[in-house]
């Protein structure tokens, strides 16, 4: 006769957890940093090496870097926060001294937010292969390749939650998704393409694993990723 109990219990329990799940949903957090720039590389310059222009035209001379893990590339587009330390003169005169405290890359394209539920129909699933990934910072490049060479193609990257369940949940899925706007043609295209993690952080955590998929099922390509942020 406790067999109704412990399944109203456990019932009881599921709900909790569900609506725990559903109101604790990911916090989405954007970059820490406070502005945008692009980095130039005045190397040959009397004393320049790599300079930083705001997108309000400032210039700014790396002289203190807290990151020491970052790269500098000229044309790189990043994000920063900086201070002005004081009694320290310009070398290179072409802009401020400063100290970076916050540095990373900018990446092109936003992920998508699919939510919980999905219908692939609402989204393009032309084929094309997966041959690299890499993730540095807050962006992560996936190498393609198609067949085309007549058009542009588009490609979206879009992550779907786990439902609720009993734990341990399964880590979010990300569905890369190709759009071949009609071309027919047979060249065979490889190119990279890069997405802001930024939208997997969550709140008192310092990475999120996540899976993966060429499309949405069935996906000749799987693999799962760290993001440490």
């Amino acid at each position: 006769m406790k067999t109704p109990a412990l399944l109203f219990i456990i019932l009881i329990f599921g709900l909790s957890a569900c609506d725990e799940k559903e109101t604790n949903a990911p916090v989405y957090l954007k970059y820490t940093c406070d502005e945008t720039g692009i980095i130039h590389d005045y190397t040959g310059l009397d004393g320049c090496g790599f300079v930083i222009e705001l997108t309000d035209g400032h210039v700014l001379e790396p002289q203190f870097i807290d990151d020491s893990t970052f790269i500098f590339e000229d044309g790189k587009p990043i994000t920063l926060s900086y201070t002005v330390p004081a009694e320290y003169g310009s070398v290179c005169m072409v802009g401020t001294v400063v100290h970076i405290t916050c540095i990373s890359e900018l990446c092109s394209t936003a992920i998508q937010d699919f939510g919980f539920f999905f219908n692939p129909e609402d989204y393009p699933q032309d084929g094309f292969a997966i041959s690299e990934v890499e993730i540095l910072g807050d962006c992560i490049y996936v190498t393609v390749g198609y067949s085309g060479g007549c058009t542009e193609h588009d490609f979206m990257l879009g992550v779907v939650w786990p439902e609720c369940g009993t734990p341990p949940v399964p880590p979010p899925v990300l569905y890369l998704c190709h759009n071949a706007n009609g071309d027919l043609c047979e060249a065979y295209i490889t190119e990279t393409v890069t997405f802001d993690l930024s939208l997997l952080q969550q709140m008192d955590s310092t990475s999120t694993t996540f899976q993966l998929r060429q499309n949405f099922p069935p996906s000749s390509y799987g693999g799962q990723f760290d993001y440490q942020y």
